[in-house]
């Protein structure tokens, strides 16, 4: 188990060797326009612009992501969306000497994001975007619902990025070095039951699971976040951000 599992975007990569997003796991749905006409990895990029530039953030969470690791391979249960949205984000904004390092294995030659178990023409259609940094209009064979939406997200996300050269490396550099995520570990014998609870019924959800995700959906300063650097599994992690959000409502 990791013991601090806050992570920069940049650690977040490189603690992890390779991503595996199972089977089981629901298709890419970032792509998807919502009713104001915007995709969820297209709000993603304008959020991070406006924290780093109107709000004048030092950092900025994007709630976490929860698996459990096995052989070197961190199996996503609940994260796998924003995983594969920032292997697009790098991509777009990297050159090729870091998108080789961040995005692929120590020799350079796989997708460090097993997709789908490499479902067929979805991976092989990210697979290219990450390598290139080129966002590919899909033919008609690989025009499959993921390959859409993968497209689509790259394409709003990229309408979102500075065209000069210097503002794009500050953007990358704050995405790498500035955004951070939570990686919550759980045992492999856990995950069925992690993976039903995020994953069922949401109006079953117990209170501790509602104020967990309500939690780190609203980080935003690291001094709300110091209980929670250092815990030993999700039920730890639980009772901390229940502590802190009773105490927001006892300031209130």
């Amino acid at each position: 188990m990791d013991s601090k599992p806050k992570k920069n975007i940049r650690d977040y990569f490189r603690s992890n060797p390779r991503f595996l997003i199972p089977a089981y796991q629901r298709g890419y749905k970032w792509g998807v326009c919502g009713t104001d006409g915007s995709s969820a990895a297209k709000s993603l990029v304008i959020d991070i612009k406006k924290a780093f530039e109107a709000d004048k953030r030092d950092e900025y969470f994007i709630q976490g992501v929860t698996g459990y690791k096995k052989d070197d391979i961190f199996y996503l249960i609940d994260g796998q969306q924003r995983t594969t949205t920032l292997f697009l984000l790098i991509a777009l904004l990297a050159d090729k000497h870091l998108r080789t390092e961040l995005l692929f294995d120590d020799k350079g030659n796989e997708l460090r994001l097993i997709y789908f178990g490499k479902r067929n023409t979805s991976a092989i259609y990210l697979e290219k975007l990450c390598r290139h940094g080129i966002i590919h209009t899909p033919t008609a064979t690989q025009d499959t619902q993921d390959v859409h939406f993968l497209y689509k997200a790259a394409k709003e996300m990229e309408s979102q990025l500075p065209t000069a050269p210097d503002e794009r490396q500050k953007l990358l550099d704050n995405i790498l070095d500035k955004v951070f995520i939570f990686q919550i570990e759980v045992s492999a014998q856990e995950a069925p039951n992690v993976f039903s609870m995020m994953n069922g019924n949401k109006a079953d959800m117990k209170i501790e699971e509602l104020i967990k995700a309500q939690y780190l959906s609203g980080l935003t300063r690291i001094e709300d976040t110091k209980s929670v650097q250092e815990t030993e599994n999700v039920k730890s992690t639980l009772r901390n951000c229940l502590k802190l959000e009773l105490k927001k409502c006892y300031r209130a």
